[in-house]
């Protein structure tokens, strides 16, 4: 699918992106021009040095900055394309950066939908994590747990323990404002917990579950 080979000796396949594109028009396909999907990672002659230089560079120098190359075909006689592209890297995990550009084609006669699905297919069932979110699923499971753990200890030693009656100590602001901390921040991991366990099976999770995880959050602090 690709008319750039990736540079480095023996890349590593690492993720692969899959691109859906659909054209929603039945009016017919401009000629003379080619849709390009590109990819760049971060290096500073690539991602950086285009955006930059985005608005006055040409087409032929955005594809030349880039790491892959992917003609994409819009064609009259099928309304929908797929492609599946192999992401290498050979030195250090790296950002990615994707962008359509219309070399010579004008497409605001022709729209098109498109849907970019990435995963880091090396790490297994956290394949929908980007790398700066790898681990974070075990981090929200250790502590929801400390946190229940915490907040049961803070209502058994304030609350139930005989020592805590005389003078009850569940009223004093103190011990009411950790014990509404522990349920908070618990809470918070929960929720953010759940967001995640959905992410993994979506790639999206669910943004009102976030939503409440950082209510929740809020509180805590």
């Amino acid at each position: 699918y690709s008319n750039q080979t990736w540079s480095g000796l023996n890349p590593e396949v690492v993720g692969n992106v899959k691109l859906d594109i659909t054209r929603e028009s039945s009016q017919p396909v401009p000629r003379g021009g080619k849709l390009y999907f590109l990819i760049f990672d971060d290096e500073k002659g690539h991602w950086k040095h285009a955006r930059r230089h985005w608005q006055s560079s040409t087409c032929e120098e955005k594809k030349a900055e880039s790491s892959l190359v992917t003609e994409v075909e819009v064609e009259e006689a099928r309304q929908t394309s797929s492609y599946l592209i192999h992401i290498r890297e050979r030195i250090r995990p790296r950002f990615w950066y994707f962008t359509f550009v219309a070399c010579g084609i004008d497409l605001k006669d022709t729209p098109i939908r498109y849907s970019v699905h990435a995963t880091n297919d090396i790490w297994g069932w956290q394949s929908e994590f980007s790398l700066d979110h790898i681990g974070l699923f075990k981090v929200y499971v250790i502590f929801t747990i400390a946190f229940c753990l915490a907040a049961l200890a803070t209502a058994w030693a304030s609350r139930w323990r005989a020592a805590a009656q005389d003078p009850p100590l569940r009223e004093h602001p103190y011990i009411q404002l950790l014990t509404l901390a522990y349920i908070a921040s618990a809470a918070c991991c929960g929720l953010f917990l759940l967001h995640y366990a959905l992410f993994m099976h979506n790639g999206f999770g669910s943004l009102r579950i976030r939503f409440l995880a950082v209510v929740a959050g809020i509180v805590a602090n």
